[in-house]
């Protein structure tokens, strides 16, 4: 089941979280179709984007997920497949009354500056596969950053943008979460080296 009742991503969603009882992850891939991903990889990595240590649920649930379905759509798929294990889970509890109306907030203020741009660059293979992997890589880089460090932060956030952009179908934005994706592989990478550093001068 996919429908478009209004023109903005935003309204759609807005009208699934309001009017939909009984959420599911399911659900919510397909009702968004052809954007499958871009919402799954949106809705996965907006917790351990967030500005502060988000700790188990990141770790053994959102970011694996993450990496599995990266690796869905470089090798091709146009819509993404989850087990009904994963397709039957519940958005209940603070995923629901918390987390969905935070994403949806932030959706429509980045959607007010977002609009196509080379969106048919945006749906060749070659993009695809590419967005795939990085996202992937971003999700390995969030899971094994030190916990309750936020060092997963700014991976995640840069993938979130890159999940807008494929909503959205803008190549500046996926850019940008590229390079904001990047500049969080790096800290990371600087960090970790910091600390096998200190412990080698401590020993």
């Amino acid at each position: 089941m996919e429908f478009e009742k209004f023109d903005l991503f935003s309204d759609n969603l807005e009208y699934w979280i309001k009017h939909d009882d009984t959420k599911t992850l399911g659900e919510l891939i397909d009702i968004f179709g052809q954007k499958s991903f871009g919402v799954f990889f949106l809705f996965m990595l907006i917790v351990p984007s967030l500005p502060f240590p988000t700790g188990g649920v990141t770790t053994f649930i959102l970011l694996p997920a993450t990496i599995i379905a990266g690796l869905q759509m470089a090798l091709g798929r146009r819509t993404l497949w989850l087990p009904a294990i994963i397709r039957d889970q519940s958005i209940k509890g603070k995923l629901a009354t918390k987390a969905l109306p935070y994403l949806l907030k932030r959706v429509k203020s980045i959607e007010r500056f977002s609009k196509r741009r080379m969106h048919r660059v945006m749906q060749q293979r070659l993009t695809r596969f590419i967005i795939g992997i990085v996202i992937a890589l971003l999700a390995i880089a969030a899971l094994v950053a030190p916990p309750f460090t936020g060092l997963d932060t700014l991976p995640s956030l840069g993938g979130v943008l890159i999940s807008l952009a494929i909503i959205f179908e803008d190549l500046a934005m996926a850019i940008i979460g590229f390079l904001v994706g990047l500049i969080g592989v790096a800290v990371l990478v600087l960090f970790s080296g910091a600390v096998i550093l200190f412990f080698q001068n401590l020993f």
